[in-house]
């Protein structure tokens, strides 16, 4: 199992004592006092639908997951609201531009980003948006994406997507298209 970063220091960064004090969430140097607290990140995605009803996909190009799909999206940056970092992503992973104010907040979900050996709580914020009638997907030139492709919601499988909250963001998608046929 991956260790979380906290669990990687063994000594205080700022005495160097061996004198770390732990909680789930934060260690403390029993000797100088320093304090580390380890919060989730904040991750945004975004459920893109054409108007056919298909549901836009990145085939992840690194780890975590390479060769799995994931819905366009990742880490929202210092100072960068969740909606400017959904658009961003979207346009890094996809070569889509989207107006912030299309975006529809879908379902918020604690994920974990397993990276170099390190597990990271993220809170990941979904929003779901219909692609512009002028934008088409291409596949950027990013390592992060090997292929942009379509598919239909109900199409693909668990053990297709690179990451479990993605599939739970859509089955809430899917629940909810169920009781409000206008969504």
């Amino acid at each position: 199992m991956p260790s979380r970063p906290l669990d990687s220091f063994k000594r205080c960064p700022r005495c160097g004592v061996p004198a770390l004090e732990r909680e789930s969430n934060w260690a403390r140097c029993g000797a100088c006092g320093w304090r580390l607290f380890q919060n989730v990140a904040a991750a945004a995605a975004v459920l893109l639908f054409d108007d056919a009803g298909r549901l836009l996909w990145v085939r992840r190009g690194l780890d975590p997951g390479r060769g799995l799909l994931g819905l366009p999206g990742g880490f929202v940056d210092e100072g960068e609201s969740a909606e400017a970092a959904a658009v961003r992503e979207l346009r890094e992973e996809a070569g889509i531009t989207l107006d912030p104010a299309a975006l529809t907040l879908l379902t918020t979900l604690p994920n974990r980003y397993v990276f170099d050996g390190m597990h990271y709580p993220t809170l990941d914020l979904y929003y779901t948006a219909a692609l512009p009638i002028d934008q088409t997907a291409c596949t950027p030139h990013t390592p992060e994406v090997d292929a942009v492709e379509w598919h239909p919601p109900q199409a693909l499988a668990r053990e297709d997507l690179a990451f479990s909250a993605g599939w739970s963001a859509v089955q809430i998608w899917s629940a909810l298209s169920r009781q409000s046929p206008q969504r």
